[in-house]
């Protein structure tokens, strides 16, 4: 009898914890369940749909978000689901409606946003191709809680949302280093390149005759000379800022891994 009701209880055991990480999993931070798609709306009510949800950007007019051939206003959007994906409108951090995909799912969601930039390229004090420009992607990072508002994923921010974690903290601090290594460089890097560059040419003082092809006409001009040692800086500076540029980029890894940390 007394074995029986041992096994009784341990079945009964297993079968409420199973129970209970079911539970939370569906709900787990209020979410309608992992296989559902569904909008999210800033006043808070959520709206399961059957298709994909998208984001309808029309060459004239407003964005919409669109599912199931229904079309939501963007600012009325907070989250939405789609696939395996997660979206955090970012308009609490930025000011403008935008959307940011979830990275780390947890007791703190990490987002990122990608946006194509152009870069214009570097021109000597003559007006002459130096080098450089075109199109780069940005990556803008932001985080939130729960369905809470989304914030900047930056050291300000996350250093007070992730005080109860030291680990985090450390993470955060090695973040700090990193950035402000990276400006002083820049700093830098900037003062070579335009301090060589500007001073790399120099007047002969000798006066010549030729086409200009800016203005299409002959002009007089005074020719000038190269100054190797400054044009030598003004390169140098322009290398630094770039590589610079580079091998900063692993700050941002240090965020992430803030986050990464605090949720586990």
């Amino acid at each position: 009898m007394k074995k029986k009701s041992l096994i009784f209880v341990v079945t009964l055991l297993c079968v409420t914890k199973l129970f209970s990480q079911s539970f939370t999993s569906y709900f787990n931070d209020g979410e309608v369940g992992e296989n559902k798609n569904y909008i999210y709306f800033y006043k808070g009510d959520k709206k399961e749909v059957k298709g994909i949800v998208r984001v309808k950007s029309p060459f004239l007019g407003k964005q919409k978000v669109e599912a199931d051939g229904v079309e939501y206003n963007i600012s009325t959007v907070q989250f939405y689901k789609s696939g395996e994906d997660f979206y955090g409108n970012i308009y609490n951090a930025t000011n403008r409606n935008s959307f940011a995909r979830r990275i780390l799912k947890g007791k703190v969601n990490y987002y990122e946003s990608e946006s194509a930039v152009y870069n214009a390229p570097a021109m000597g004090p003559n007006g002459q191709f130096m080098g450089g420009g075109g199109y780069s992607t940005r990556v803008d990072r932001y985080y939130n809680k729960g369905f809470g508002p989304m914030k900047k994923a930056n050291y300000e921010n996350l250093v007070v949302d992730l005080v109860d974690n030291q680990e985090s903290l450390l993470l955060l601090q090695s973040y700090k280093k990193v950035r402000n290594r990276e400006i002083f460089t820049y700093v830098f890097a900037a003062a070579a390149t335009l301090g060589g560059l500007l001073t790399a040419f120099e007047g002969t003082g000798e006066m010549k005759s030729g086409y200009n092809f800016d203005t299409n006409r002959y002009e007089t001009y005074e020719e000038k000379k190269i100054k190797p040692v400054n044009l030598t800086i003004g390169l140098l500076g322009l290398t630094t800022g770039i590589i610079n540029y580079f091998t900063s980029k692993k700050k941002y890894r240090y965020l992430e891994d803030s986050i990464q940390v605090y949720n586990n």
